[in-house]
């Protein structure tokens, strides 16, 4: 009889709680078609490890639109957990909400290798395209409100860190305005926060990026 196909040389792609997601990006005005193009038609960039702790790999787009980032099996079981609530909050607080946006969670497994587990979530600091030449964002601050190991030092930029930290941002005398939003933004974080301390997540910041 004639030979079975090999799946040896197959790639398996999963995707992980597809209505989820796909009534997020409703939510968030994301069309499938555009997030498909941007996320499959040109090879992704970058591929550095990110300048936290977790050591995950991120990687973008080409139009810089969404990243895409590695996740270690533990964190891949904690967002699990999270993600009817985490669902209900964004569905929630939509248009005011301040966590990532994430889009899609995916598993890939390449021939003869590990199951690697990413997910796709937007690039806050991207600068749309009419306004690019005109706004370029100088400076990115990870904030976290404690001056506990909050410094990132001479040496440590010079080494490459570019993304600064509370006491910096306190020695460089910078106040920040926000003018008549102000109070909208502090219920937004506050609810953010809230829903945070609700499920014991301790390990999040403010993304600054100054222009």
């Amino acid at each position: 009889g004639a030979a079975k196909p090999s799946n040896a040389g197959m790639v398996r792609f999963t995707e992980v709680a597809p209505s989820v997601f796909g009534k997020l990006r409703r939510v968030w005005g994301v069309h499938l078609l555009s997030y498909l193009d941007a996320i499959c038609s040109a090879a992704l960039s970058g591929g550095a490890v990110g300048e936290g702790r977790s050591g995950a790999y991120f990687f973008f787009t080409e139009d810089r639109e969404y990243v895409v980032k590695t996740l270690r099996h533990s964190e891949w079981t904690f967002f699990l957990e999270l993600l009817p609530d985490y669902y209900e909050h964004m569905v929630q607080h939509a248009e005011t909400s301040l966590l990532s946006r994430f889009y899609g969670l995916y598993k890939l497994q390449l021939p003869g290798e590990g199951i690697t587990r990413v997910i796709v979530m937007n690039n806050v600091l991207r600068v749309p395209p009419p306004m690019a030449d005109a706004v370029k964002i100088d400076e990115m601050f990870d904030l976290k409100g404690s001056m506990y190991g909050r410094l990132v030092t001479p040496k440590q930029r010079e080494e490459g860190v570019k993304v600064l930290k509370d006491q910096n941002l306190l020695e460089l005398g910078r106040r920040l305005k926000v003018g008549p939003r102000a109070d909208a933004l502090r219920c937004a974080i506050k609810a953010d926060c809230d829903w945070l301390a609700a499920h014991n997540v301790m390990d999040y910041s403010l993304l600054l990026g100054v222009a």
